[in-house]
C-alpha cells in the first residue's frame, strides 16, 4: 500500500510538475515516457491492492490505514525541517505539495478500499 499508493503516487506527481516547469524538449520527452511507466505501477498496485485489502479483517485495514498516514506524517514532517532549515519559500512550497499531496493519496485510499473516513491532514 505505503509504495504503490504513495511512493508511486507521488513520483507521478514529481513528472508531471518537472514536465510542467523544466523548458527542455528532451528532458519532457522522457518523462513523459517514465511517468506512462509510473502510472502502470500506481495501476498495477490498484488493481491488486483492491481484492487483498477487501480480503483483510477490519482491524488489520485500520492499523494499515493508520501505519501509511504516520509514515506520510513522519517524511512530510522530515520534508519540511529540511525545508525550514533552507528558506521560507521552500518550507511553503513544500507544506502546499504536502497537503495536495496527502489529500489525493487519502482519494485513493479510499478507492482501494482501505478508509471510508474523510480525507485528514497532513500532521507535522
Amino acid at each position: 500500500v505505503a509504495f504503490h499508493v504513495v511512493v508511486e503516487g507521488e513520483v507521478l506527481r514529481v513528472h508531471d510538475a518537472l514536465a510542467r516547469f523544466l523548458p527542455c524538449p528532451l528532458l519532457r520527452r522522457i518523462n513523459r515516457l517514465i511517468a506512462r511507466d509510473e502510472a502502470r505501477h500506481v495501476a498495477f498496485g490498484r488493481i491488486y491492492l483492491k481484492p487483498a485489502v477487501a480480503a483483510l479483517p477490519e482491524r488489520a485495514r485500520d492499523e494499515l490505514s493508520s501505519w501509511v498516514r504516520e509514515l506520510w506524517s513522519q517524511c512530510a514532517g522530515a520534508a519540511l525541517d529540511d525545508g525550514r532549515r533552507n528558506s521560507r519559500v521552500l518550507t511553503r512550497f513544500l507544506g502546499l505539495w504536502l497537503r495536495g499531496g496527502w489529500a489525493r493519496h487519502a482519494a485513493a485510499l479510499r478507492h482501494i478500499g482501505l478508509t471510508s473516513d474523510a480525507p485528514q491532514g497532513v500532521q507535522t
